[in-house]
């Protein structure tokens, strides 16, 4: 992987196709785009210093910008003129972040958009504040003294309860989960926390108007490993299938009653939605039957494919069922039904070894889908309702053409998938691969279109 060609404030982007009249916002997505620094490439795409692009329409049209995240941790090691705090700094360097538990916000995992405040979020870090009108760097922040150590990569929006909940983990002698809801009015509070079955990795979660779910898969932390940077991130953590899953359900009225479920053991990246029914607490997501670390790199047409499955947790039990057998990843479902029962998601999917962006209806098992052109690669598709119909819309996708070495946001009607894009508006460069994104609208960003970048 190569670092971003070119990093630049807003511009005007070259639009191919008519862009929806109603569709005035601003699209921030970020990933891994800082691969290589002081001569030195990083180990894996996941400790790369992130970069958060955005496309902006507005009365001027369409802008996009994109920039490096420039943490305190990014400045200090630039100072230093060496890496400092992954695994590709010197053994001693590492030691001592390791030691004094001082980490280095990437911003290279997700953007959240809360109060009128963007955030390019990471799994081990805090939010590192972006100012959404210049994408410049602002301070990484502990949202007032709330977060504990660590605040995840994937909050998820109960439309309920108005609130996003998130987590954090800290590793120690034991695990611990931290809790957090954030109120789309009103003060960020620390829930709670409790003691994980085991170190590992926990990158998703489910969340309704009654509980929060978490899926411990059994992928131990390997702690020598983690202490001395011997492998690299590829290793630090071991699958060890016999030792199955453990499922977590925490209710929001008493978080520290929580309840303990057992299952075979899988892997998963992503969550689609979790909501409540008689039969109890439901979480939908894409399971592998492994964790592949690799799956970006070297083993990418080997790694294992994801597949949409359903939990049940009832009573004392947990019960597992696949819903479709397609390979599909980064699930979206609309705002509107998210913590709630919902019928339709929105995916990104593999067939045949090509890519494309679909739609499947659980109750019909009906299949829409823009099978992307050969050497395009679409990123995770955000869902941007309708003005006056929140379930249907249109899906955003940053795609990379590799002929080209350019990016287009594809601009797509969900209603019309296999049509293909309505409008492509193109960058005049490629942004490397973004996993997540958000969608602010107008009113809700309250910001003016800035001039383009000198």
């Amino acid at each position: 992987m190569k670092n971003i060609a070119r990093t630049h404030g807003f511009e005007a982007l070259e639009v191919e196709g008519e862009i929806p009249h109603a569709l005035k916002g601003t699209l921030f997505r970020t990933g891994p785009g800082v691969f290589e620094r002081f001569g030195k490439k990083v180990h894996h795409p996941f400790e790369a210093d992130g970069v958060v692009s955005a496309v902006r329409f507005g009365a001027d049209g369409a802008q996009g910008a994109a920039r490096v995240v420039e943490s305190k941790g990014y400045r200090e090691e630039e100072q230093a003129g060496r890496f400092l705090y992954n695994t590709s700094a010197g053994l001693v360097d590492y030691l001592r972040s390791n030691m004094s538990g001082e980490t280095k916000t990437t911003g290279n995992t997700a953007t959240f958009y809360w109060q009128d405040r963007l955030f390019a979020l990471m799994e081990g870090g805090k939010p590192q504040e972006m100012d959404p009108q210049t994408l410049d760097t602002l301070d990484h922040v502990d949202l007032g003294g709330v977060i504990k150590g660590a605040f995840s990569a994937h909050p998820h929006y109960v439309s309920a309860l108005d609130t996003y909940f998130n987590f954090g983990l800290r590793y120690g002698r034991k695990m611990e989960v931290d809790l957090y809801a954030l109120p789309t009015k009103g003060a960020a509070r620390h829930l709670g926390s409790f003691e994980a079955p085991w170190a590992t990795m926990v990158h998703d979660f489910g969340a309704t108007d009654k509980h929060l779910v978490f899926v411990f898969a059994p992928a131990r932390l390997v702690v020598w490993r983690a202490l001395t940077r011997i492998g690299g991130m590829s290793k630090l953590f071991r699958w060890d299938p016999r030792m199955g899953c453990q499922i977590v359900r925490v209710p929001l009225d008493d978080p520290e009653r929580i309840e303990r479920f057992e299952l075979d053991a899988f892997w998963l990246w992503h969550t689609v939605n979790a909501f409540e029914t008689e039969a109890g607490t439901v979480l939908d997501l894409c399971t592998y039957p492994r964790l592949e670390m690799d799956f970006l790199t070297v083993h990418r047409e080997e790694a294992p494919k994801p597949r949409l499955e359903r939990l049940i947790l009832s009573g004392d039990r947990a019960e597992r069922e696949r819903l479709w057998d397609v390979a599909c990843e980064f699930p979206i479902v609309p705002d509107a039904l998210q913590g709630q029962e919902y019928d339709r998601s929105f995916f990104h999917l593999q067939r045949d070894g090509n890519f494309e962006l679909g739609a499947y209806t659980l109750s019909s098992g009906r299949e829409r889908s823009w099978p992307c052109p050969d050497g395009h690669e679409p990123s995770e598709a955000i869902f941007v309702p309708y003005a006056d119909e929140p379930l249907r819309g249109w899906l955003l996708s940053l795609v990379a053409d590799a002929e080209q070495s350019r990016s287009y946001l594809a601009i797509l009607d969900t209603e019309r998938l296999e049509d293909g894009p309505v409008a492509k508006v193109w960058f005049d460069h490629q942004i490397p691969t973004t996993f997540h994104g958000c969608w602010v609208p107008d009113q809700a960003a309250a910001v003016a279109m800035p001039a383009a970048a000198q």
